[in-house]
């Protein structure tokens, strides 16, 4: 399953990649362990599209 994130708006660090800007778009590649955090004044908004389906038994905290 690979997860897209496109950044609407606010900088962010994402930590499978490098720093990011507004509508970037970060493909993360199947099993790949990723964490988003905002590094900005602003509201951090985004969109995660998942193909296939999310399916939350895929992910675990750790």
């Amino acid at each position: 399953m690979y997860e897209r994130y496109v950044k609407l708006r606010a900088q962010g660090l994402v930590e499978v990649s490098a720093a990011v800007n507004a509508k970037d778009v970060v493909l993360i590649p199947p099993g790949t362990r990723q964490r988003i955090s905002n590094t900005s004044e602003s509201d951090l908004e985004l969109m995660a599209i998942c193909s296939s389906r999310f399916i939350l038994e895929n992910y675990y905290s750790g």
